[in-house]
């Protein structure tokens, strides 16, 4: 009888045992959730047009929809303000200046500025607002995801889907690409010109570039994804100017070929797209 009652005591211990291992487990550090990312306050306001000249700092305007103005980046504090459709570009590494790599959202999202103003966690990254801008500031990224989620109710997705892309390859004969040297300096710029008359156009610059590079700031030039497939490797200084409307300067398609012995076709590519499946305009604070 007392044996009996040693088995049943002992099994009852193991099973209250083993409900603690596992409670314990589950609430472990290794099994607990990832803490998201996120601003330790943050500042979200409609900005009036024409409310003034707004915050100073560094900018981008890249057409409607696409813009950033006011970028300040501070140890422990990031300003910025953008249309929502820039904002989640930026916080989910997509490219607004590329139309067609980020699908929905609706006209008030393009047209409608938002001035966000968030304090970071103390011991957060450093960066620059030239980092925070080109999508190099994982950590404040990772943050605006979470704040354009609870204030904007921002949820999106990312699919494959055919779209149209510029084929960069070599063209008739061999490129006429300058080799990049040591010494050497980095350059990504389109700066905008005007010739005698007048006449809008375009300065393309990249120095000591890559095809990839190449391939990156001609995304930015055609407003579309461009895939480089000339098989071509090194670093190149490369310099042109072109007019989108081929008044003042030939077409940069004309000049790519002619200049630089490189052609840039359309074609339809499979490729990964952002998908932005909802979004609300947020209640200020």
């Amino acid at each position: 009888m007392r044996n009996r009652v040693v088995r049943k005591l002992s099994f009852g211990l193991m099973l209250m045992l083993t409900i603690a291992t596992i409670s314990t487990l589950a609430v472990s550090p290794q099994n607990a959730p990832a803490q998201k990312e996120a601003f330790e306050v943050a500042s979200v306001k409609l900005i009036v047009p024409g409310s003034g000249p707004g915050r100073p700092g560094m900018f981008m305007n890249a057409g409607p929809g696409c813009s950033l103005t006011g970028v300040q980046v501070d140890p422990r504090r990031v300003a910025v303000a953008a249309p929502l459709f820039t904002l989640i570009a930026t916080a989910h590494g997509g490219n607004c200046r590329v139309p067609d790599m980020i699908i929905g959202g609706t006209d008030w999202m393009k047209t409608d500025r938002w001035d966000i103003e968030a304090v970071m966690p103390e011991g957060s990254p450093t960066y620059t607002p030239a980092q925070f801008v080109g999508g190099n500031a994982p950590k404040i990224n990772a943050m605006l995801q979470t704040l354009l989620a609870d204030r904007f109710k921002v949820a999106v997705h990312r699919e494959t889907r055919e779209v149209t892309v510029n084929v960069l390859t070599v063209g008739k004969g061999s490129p006429k690409l300058t080799a990049a040297n040591d010494a050497d300096q980095p350059a990504r710029r389109i700066n905008a010109r005007k010739d005698q008359e007048g006449k809008p156009f375009l300065e393309f610059i990249a120095g000591k570039a890559t095809m990839a590079t190449l391939a990156e700031m001609l995304q930015l030039a055609t407003s579309r994804p461009v895939v480089d497939r000339t098989g071509i490797t090194g670093n190149f200084n490369i310099r042109f100017e072109y007019d989108n409307d081929g008044v003042a300067k030939p077409t940069i398609f004309t000049v790519l070929q002619e200049e630089l012995g490189l052609r840039l076709e359309s074609a339809k590519e499979k490729m990964e797209v952002l998908v932005i499946d909802r979004a609300e305009k947020p209640s200020e604070n």
